[in-house]
């Protein structure tokens, strides 16, 4: 926030910047980027009972109805067609010199930024969020007219560099310093004859590989998944077997344990726990095309004719399992991957290629 706002006020140059989480930056930037409206925020004017107020409160209102009539039963939100954003456009630049949070939706949307509306079916409102679909697009000024050192926890951080490449800033040069401890190879098995998850059998098959392989796991095992159902049920028929063993996304200080968890819950609490002697990813995690930033950002690379799912859903995805690892590297770990696709897919294979060092084991136990 305060690197943004100096720049904001004085465009400095030729300044040494030094960023220390460059993996973190897709999602810090949207975090510091993103306006949310909602319905206190059109109450642009200091008297509540304000005749102005009322003017603008009906047209939060007429939005209301007209939102609520193209819901989609299941979901919670929805797009804004180009005739909405055109209306809300005039409205904000009407009130802009009473609202900053105005001014900045009224830019936002002239720039082209996602934007969608969350509905509140329990209250009958709804929420206005914008966000930049190309977050590295805000701050192409900022890095080409300064000095810039990623630091990244990543081996290959394909998404900075890729990213920078997309906005031609120069890539000077690329270091990859060695750990502070001595690495081993990460065991990494992944049956051949998997089911692929669009098959109506995959979860129970999964849950059961899951639970049968555990009864030979000694240590720590960790069973990640974004997945949130998959994620329950699976914890669930562990517990029927090991019981307080099993921790759903919790910590205890426990040696011999089963944990179950989403892989941005345990990149966050993994250094809490002894390094597990297993992985388990159960099906790989995608980026949840539920989200609508998500559904936005693939149509934009659609339009743009560029490989959405190699420019977007690839990268993220390795990003996320080098993350959720990287401890197996201090024990020689096994990491197994059930998601058939990393078998039967090209990608697949180059997800493997990508986990380093590694060695690839063709049975889970010796017998």
């Amino acid at each position: 926030d305060d690197l943004l706002n100096k720049f904001d006020k004085s465009e400095f140059n030729d300044e040494n910047l030094i960023l220390t989480e460059a993996h973190n930056i897709q999602e810090n930037l949207r975090d510091k980027l993103r306006v949310s409206l909602h319905k206190k925020d059109w109450l642009v004017f200091g008297n509540k009972l304000s005749p102005k107020n009322k003017d603008v409160i009906k047209l939060y209102d007429s939005f209301k109805k007209q939102f609520f009539l193209k819901a989609i039963p299941n979901k919670k939100y929805v797009f804004l067609e180009e005739i909405d954003k055109e209306i809300l456009k005039r409205v904000f630049l009407k009130y802009s010199i009473f609202s900053e949070k105005f001014s900045k939706l009224y830019q936002s949307i002239l720039s082209g930024w996602a934007c969608w509306v969350i509905l509140d079916k329990d209250n009958f409102e709804w929420i206005l969020n914008v966000e930049p679909i190309d977050p590295f697009d805000q701050i192409k000024e900022l890095l080409s007219s300064n000095n810039t050192i990623f630091l990244s926890s990543l081996r290959k951080d394909i998404f900075v560099r890729k990213s920078l490449e997309n906005h031609n800033i120069k890539i000077n040069s690329a270091l990859n310093f060695k750990s502070s401890f001595l690495e081993k190879q990460i065991l990494i098995y992944s049956p051949k004859k998997e089911m692929l998850p669009n098959n109506p059998l995959f979860v129970e098959s999964i849950i059961d590989k899951c639970v049968k392989y555990s009864y030979f796991c000694k240590g720590v095992s960790t069973f990640l998944s974004d997945e949130n159902d998959l994620k329950i049920n699976l914890a669930t028929n562990l517990a029927s077997i090991y019981g307080a063993k099993v921790l759903l996304e919790e910590y205890k200080p426990l040696d011999d344990q089963l944990i179950c968890s989403s892989f941005d819950w345990w990149i966050k609490n993994c250094e809490l726990f002894p390094i597990p002697n297993q992985i388990f990813i159960p099906i790989l995690p995608f980026p949840n095309m539920g989200e609508p930033i998500n559904q936005i950002t693939v149509s934009y690379l659609n339009k743009k004719s560029k490989d959405w799912f190699k420019e977007f859903i690839l990268p993220e995805t390795l990003q996320k399992i080098e993350r959720a690892v990287f401890t197996l590297r201090k024990n020689s770990g096994k990491l197994i991957i059930l998601d058939g696709r990393i078998t039967k897919r090209d990608w697949g294979r180059k997800i493997i290629q990508m986990i380093q060092p590694q060695k690839e084991i063709s049975c889970l136990f010796p017998f």
